[in-house]
């Protein structure tokens, strides 16, 4: 399944004219604070996931995460959540998977939106 179409276009309403998928089916945006959008293309879907910096995050911090991105609480994407390295380099990952078939440049648009205030809810906490 190509993804081309729904990429660029998605690129395109972030002021991206040639946003595209690399050989391996990725393409990384680098943001402020530390931050990385990550989209990735497997066979059937599409990966949309954050990278953010969550240094020393504590074990309770890390249920109330996980009790936030529980799908019976969402209005939206299901979120799946990762911590990636530890203590000053850990980082927190909120991904969420869009299905390939009729998948719009809007739809990563409010997929995306959805990932960032997720993000910022859980910041706030």
């Amino acid at each position: 399944m190509t993804f081309a179409e729904p990429v660029a276009a998605f690129g395109r309403t972030l002021g991206i004219e040639a946003l595209t998928l690399d050989y391996r089916g990725v393409t990384q945006l680098l943001l402020d604070e530390g931050r990385a959008l990550t989209l990735e293309a497997t066979d059937e879907e599409l990966l949309l996931y954050l990278a953010a910096p969550a240094p020393f995050v504590e074990l309770p911090r890390l249920a109330a995460a996980l009790a936030a991105a529980n799908a019976r609480r969402l209005d939206g994407p299901a979120l799946q959540l990762g911590l990636r390295g530890t203590g000053a380099d850990a980082m927190l990952i909120v991904l969420t998977r869009l299905a390939g078939r009729a998948l719009s440049g809007s739809d990563i648009a409010r997929a995306a939106d959805h990932i960032f205030g997720w993000h910022a809810a859980w910041q706030a906490t």
